[in-house]
């Protein structure tokens, strides 16, 4: 199962429109992050966590790597982790974003990039080997195009049930989850500082303080979402009730209308 799954993945990178990212206007923000560093890679630790040869761990930007499902299965999360060893043999890459302290495990965060130009946040999302995870700052628009494009094709992970945008009734098995979900928001309120929009089937999806900073510097105003069909992405806590938490402008989707 395993073989067939990263043979699943090989033959989505094989098959994307190309592999080398052309500096156009989809991509433009990326050539404008700047460099951080660069050198050869190695170690892969997952499909989206690497060690360079230097020793610096680094995490790739705006993506949630594929974990093991429920059971100890790892059909995926090897898959992802494989290709991306591929991806990387024989190269070096250069790391590029606004320079940030190390997470708390000591890597640091970035896009990466290629020696031959190859766009490794990309390349993956094509393939189906990760989802988005905000933040993804000015990325997020070619970032969440390549993953619907792998949706649609159900490339990769796409594939498995497991990672399946969910509909609000069925965020109860779910909590500790990174999640995306689609629904219209029914109702929206601020309260005691939190905005919590209501989405049915008992969920919702809450705000905080500090999101609701981040999503009025973008322009959003988080209590004008009620009434709109959207995709939703976030992190499940359980709060008598599922609760989906959305931490950045990107985590909301515009799919439709009510």
């Amino acid at each position: 199962m395993l073989r067939f799954a990263c043979l699943l993945l090989v033959l989505a990178l094989l098959a994307a429109p190309a592999l080398a990212v052309q500096r156009d206007a989809d991509t433009a923000a990326l050539w404008a992050l700047p460099e951080l560093r660069s050198g050869p890679v190695a170690s892969v630790s997952d499909g989206a966590t690497l060690v360079l040869a230097d020793g610096t761990g680094v995490r790739l930007a705006g993506v949630e790597p594929v974990l093991a499902a429920p059971g100890g299965a790892t059909r995926w999360e090897d898959a992802a982790r494989i290709l991306l060893e591929s991806l990387v043999a024989g190269h070096d890459v250069s790391l590029r974003g606004a320079a940030a302290a190390p997470d708390r495990y000591g890597r640091v965060t970035a896009q990466l990039v290629r020696d031959d130009g190859l766009w490794f946040e990309g390349a993956l999302l094509e393939a189906g080997a990760v989802r988005v995870e905000p933040p993804a700052l000015v990325l997020a628009g070619p970032m969440l195009a390549r993953e619907a494009r792998a949706r649609l094709q159900h490339l990769g992970v796409w594939q498995s049930p497991l990672y399946a945008v969910r509909r609000p009734d069925e965020l109860g098995r779910d909590s500790g989850s990174f999640v995306i979900v689609e629904t219209r928001v029914e109702s929206a309120e601020l309260r005691s500082g939190i905005v919590w929009l209501e989405l049915g089937g008992r969920a919702a999806a809450r705000l905080d303080r500090p999101a609701r900073h981040l999503f009025e510097a973008a322009g959003l105003d988080p209590l004008h979402l009620a009434g709109q069909t959207l995709r939703l992405r976030g992190w499940i806590r359980w709060q008598g009730r599922p609760v989906l938490d959305l931490a950045y402008p990107e985590a909301v989707e515009t799919i439709g209308l009510p």
